[in-house]
């Protein structure tokens, strides 16, 4: 269940002015217990808000995308604000009265850092398969942060007990010097059935293309719109023959596998640019691109089969 920052009681606000007129503000100078707690509760209530905040753009650009490719600068710019404020939270005084879950909140804040990190280098090496495990990384370790956090409000607002506990020094490792876990390879499930599917519905969809082509009963204009109008299950087919990350017996016959999405835009830039033009050599070479497809499909599809074979043996 997603966690929620806690409110802060009106008390706490007033410290901040929050409710008094200028004149008031300047009359009542807050006392070094006040300002103790204001630079320690506050700021953490505040920066949690600032966390959560960005946390739902991280989302929102997720949502996006899921691969995290096109939102890739903005998402590690909004990672890296996240390591900002938890460092400066890191490096706080905790109050006295806080005490008891000072070492909690150092762990939370550890364990999310370290989320962060992970989150980080799916981002900038495109590990595209492990970004949904780095995202629920980040939300796990969000979800027990503010639980820490709302029990420290919770004890301010008066709603949970203050416990007196022995002040001790403690050595906490710095938070840039903690392990980062190396994002673990996603291999795709079912490798064997999800390619044959593929096979399946792209010899179709590019016979539907070809036969819209062909179509000498419409302008070629025309042609060329409806090409552009049906072109998007193709390309899905495409971006799904990417996405595959099958385990390492079967990485020849993805390298086969790869060579054929850009031959799928290609085919398609081809044959529309071909018909808008007028220019039966394009169209041709859309053909001839075709045919590679096709071909290429057929050779991943015998490689297959015979590493599966070897597997049996």
């Amino acid at each position: 269940m997603k966690q929620k920052i806690l409110a802060m009681s009106l008390p706490i606000l007033l410290l901040t002015g929050v409710g008094c007129s200028n004149s008031e503000k300047e009359n009542k100078p807050a006392s070094a217990e006040q300002q103790e707690k204001k630079s320690f509760i506050l700021t953490l209530a505040h920066s949690s808000e600032d966390l959560e905040s960005i946390m739902k753009d991280l989302k929102n650009l997720y949502k996006q995308d899921s691969t995290l490719k096109s939102v890739k600068e903005s998402y590690i710019i909004s990672l890296d604000k996240m390591k900002d404020i938890l460092s400066k939270i890191y490096e706080l005084d905790v109050d006295q009265k806080f005490k008891e879950h000072e070492e909690e909140l150092a762990e939370a804040i550890r364990a999310y850092y370290q989320s962060i990190q992970y989150q980080k280098e799916v981002a900038q090496k495109d590990s595209e398969p492990n970004a949904l495990d780095g995202k629920i990384k980040l939300e796990q370790s969000e979800d027990k942060f503010i639980e820490v956090v709302n029990k420290m409000i919770d004890i301010e607002n008066g709603e949970a007990p203050e416990k007196k506990l022995e002040v001790k020094e403690t050595n906490k490792p710095k938070l840039e010097d903690l392990p980062i876990e190396p994002a673990k390879p996603a291999y795709t499930e079912n490798y064997m059935g999800k390619f044959g599917v593929a096979m399946k519905q792209l010899l179709p969809e590019l016979q539907k293309l070809i036969a819209v082509g062909g179509n000498e009963n419409l302008p070629s204009s025309d042609r060329a719109m409806k090409i552009i109008e049906n072109e998007a299950t193709l390309k899905g087919i495409a971006n799904e023959l990417r996405s595959y990350n099958p385990s390492e017996e079967y990485n020849e016959v993805q390298a086969k596998v790869e060579e054929v999405p850009p031959k799928i835009d290609k085919f398609i830039d081809l044959l529309t640019e071909g018909l808008l033009s007028e220019d039966p050599a394009k169209v041709r070479q859309a053909s001839e691109t075709f045919d590679f497809i096709i071909k290429t499909m057929n050779q991943a599809a015998e490689m297959l089969l015979e590493v599966d074979k070897n597997k049996q043996k």
